[in-house]
């Protein structure tokens, strides 16, 4: 049978067709002459088309060098006679240019007699397109969780710095009276400090591993805070009109931050030459039967809305589809992501665009009944604590000045920079009949037993030790569900005089 008849048996074209590669069929100059189904779907051509032209004109190859072509290895296995391929991924661009990721061989048929003439070729060209991107967010799944390891390291690093400055500074002004103008520079640098602190927390909440626990919060603080972190350095910016009396949700922090940095990062990217977003945020009550078939209740509505190139009609309906790529959206942003922590919440999350117009997300998150406390006035620091306190940490400017800081509220302070050494220390005191009232714990000590790990030697000890947990990761859930693990309370680095003060007396 020669290779025409071969290509023209009906079953074999009914096998051909159910082969997950695409083929193609050439005579001996390269003119398409046969292909399968699967070819015409990779290539998005018909197979009259594609018999219109040589394979050279129908495979186009997007190299990082462009003198490299499709032609280029098909003349190679030609002159050799030889199977030849391309590995994968080679980017294959579609009759619309969308890019498929492939292996591609080139296998090249002769005469059976001893001409060993070339009669034909077959290309086949396997579809990889999945696979590659799968493993592309992977590895910048990958490349995120190292980045956000980093910045974590570097925001507890640099919260341990401002602590000792806060601590100073705050001590300072306590020696000081408030109409002496060095008080009001102090006051003046403890304000920047505080604003580091924000950033600090910011940096913290963006790089926080994944959490399961949920907390009551109120939106605007979250909002203000992510968006404005996401616009720091770019040329746009926020309008805010979030309305005074929003309900409070009940939500995943490290999750929902992740949303409005990723809605925001497109809209930077949407926007070049700068521009302004704009956000809103409202209560709204969705009763039942209603036109979008939400569950009814009582629902937290924020619109983000910008001034960007926007998206074309027809891609809406793909947005939120796990592999869907677009020219209109930023290469960095993963949109089914976002769809995903939004169901997680029970919420929805709706697109309006035009192109040319710009970008509209409206999410709904449902809102709780509870109402969050109200931050209490700190009382003025004075000595009104007496006593004994321990304190561990490795970084000695901590345990200077907090032993300065204790030390100003009254108490006798003693200091250890190791888990070993706060122990035997405790037990020492503990013997003596000389108890501490409190012990201050920090979470992390390098190349050692942390605050938890201690802590649970003391509490053999002493039952009814109270402890404070101390550390720079604001995010951390031991700081959040303290009292799941032992301790009686929790202070973020770096904190005031003040604010010390306060989570002392809450104890005492």
């Amino acid at each position: 049978m020669s290779y025409m008849e071969f290509l023209n048996n009906p079953s074999f074209q009914t096998s051909l067709n159910s082969f997950d590669e695409g083929i193609i069929f050439t005579d001996a100059l390269g003119k398409v002459i046969h292909c399968n189904s699967k070819i015409c779907e990779i290539l998005g051509m018909t197979e009259n088309e594609l018999k219109k032209y040589a394979v050279s004109e129908v495979i186009n190859l997007q190299n990082q060098n462009k003198s490299v072509t499709f032609e280029d290895f098909y003349k190679k296995a030609l002159e050799t006679k030889e199977t030849d391929s391309i590995p994968y991924p080679t980017c294959l661009l579609d009759k619309k240019k969308k890019e498929h990721y492939t292996k591609i061989i080139i296998d090249i048929i002769k005469s059976q007699d001893k001409s060993n003439e070339i009669t034909g070729s077959i290309i086949r060209i396997y579809d990889q397109t999945d696979k590659y991107l799968l493993q592309h967010e992977l590895q910048r799944a990958l490349r995120l969780k190292s980045l956000s390891q980093l910045l974590s390291g570097l925001a507890h690093d640099f919260n341990n710095i401002l602590t000792s400055i806060l601590g100073n500074v705050s001590l300072a002004k306590f020696e000081i009276k408030e109409e002496n103008k060095i008080w009001n520079l102090l006051n003046d640098a403890e304000t920047g400090i505080e604003k580091a602190r924000d950033l600090t927390k910011q940096l913290l909440t963006f790089s926080a591993e994944e959490q399961k626990e949920k907390e009551l919060v109120a939106l605007p603080e979250i909002l203000n805070e992510m968006i404005n972190f996401t616009l720091s350095g770019s040329n746009v910016s926020a309008k805010f009109d979030l309305k005074q009396d929003l309900w409070p949700v009940y939500i995943n922090k490290t999750q929902i931050s992740l949303v409005f940095y990723q809605i925001v990062l497109n809209s930077i990217h949407a926007m070049p030459l700068g521009g302004e977003i704009e956000i809103k945020a409202y209560n709204q009550i969705i009763e039942k039967d209603n036109s979008k078939m939400y569950n009814p209740g009582n629902y937290v509505v924020i619109e983000i809305q910008d001034q960007g190139i926007g998206i074309p009609k027809e891609e809406l309906d793909y947005i939120f589809d796990e592999l869907h790529q677009s020219d209109y959206l930023s290469p960095d942003v993963n949109f089914s992501t976002v769809k995903n922590i939004i169901d997680q919440h029970l919420g929805y999350i709706d697109i309006k665009s035009k192109l040319g117009v710009g970008i509209t997300f409206t999410l709904y998150l449902p809102a709780e009944y509870a109402e969050i406390s109200k931050i209490k006035e700190q009382t003025p620091v004075e000595k009104q604590f007496t006593g004994k306190i321990l304190i561990m940490d490795d970084e000695m400017i901590i345990l200077k000045v907090l032993n300065k800081m204790l030390t100003q509220l009254g108490f006798e302070v003693v200091s250890a920079s190791n888990s070993d050494e706060t122990i035997k220390i405790f037990k020492k005191y503990l013997d003596a009949h000389d108890p501490f009232k409190i012990v201050i714990l920090d979470l992390t000590i390098r190349g050692g037993k942390g605050g938890i790990e201690t802590l649970q030697e003391l509490l053999r000890l002493n039952p009814s030790v109270k402890a404070i947990a101390s550390s720079g990761y604001a995010t951390d859930k031991i700081m959040i569900h303290f009292r799941d693990y032992g301790f009686s309370g929790s202070l973020v680095k770096p904190y005031k005089l003040e604010e010390l003060q306060e989570t002392l007396r809450k104890l005492l």
